[in-house]
């Protein structure tokens, strides 16, 4: 069980990855030129800020953090991971989409399990509930990010294994 500072850092955490999310597929949008991947970030990019909103109105308030305050990704190198899944400009969807739907999606579900584990049923409902109706949401997205993933693959799947492991790579330990 974390402690209400510890609870406070992970939200935050959450919160500004949520916020990442939402701005690396919302910048995708107009470059996208298949329908159904420019459809698919378009509402999911919404879905990610409407969790980062989730996540702010719950964000502990302590000494240490000021629930006013941007929110801060827990680990830096968080910052260029999101670099990283974002990518060139040029960068076919495919590629982006392998890069969200086959790491990060799953990564943030993770942690976000992990997160829910941790926390207390005594102190942290409001949290442990907008967590739940985060993972179910991420979990349905996945889902239909992976569809339509397949979609584009055309029996290529090297294509998006490559861009799977950079994403990885990228990627702080846990």
């Amino acid at each position: 069980m974390l402690g209400i500072d510890a609870t406070a850092a992970r939200v935050s955490d959450a919160c500004w990855r949520e916020r990442a999310a939402f701005a690396v597929l919302g910048a995708w949008v107009p470059t996208v030129a298949e329908p159904a991947a420019k459809l698919l970030v378009a509402r999911h990019s919404r879905h990610h800020g409407w969790h980062a909103e989730l996540l702010a109105e719950v964000r502990p308030v302590t000494r240490a953090h000021d629930g006013a305050a941007e929110p801060v990704p827990l680990d830096e190198r968080w910052v260029g991971a999101l670099d990283v899944v974002r990518g060139a400009p040029d960068l076919p969807t495919v590629e982006r989409l392998a890069g969200v739907y086959q790491v990060l999606v799953p990564r943030l579900l993770a942690d976000y399990d992990r997160l829910l584990d941790a926390t207390s049923v005594w102190s942290d409902g409001p949290v442990a509930r907008r967590l739940r109706l985060i993972v179910d949401d991420e979990r349905h997205a996945l889902g239909e990010g992976l569809v339509v993933l397949e979609g584009l693959l055309d029996g290529d799947a090297d294509r998006a294994a490559r861009r799977r492991a950079e994403v990885e790579a990228s990627l702080p330990g846990r």
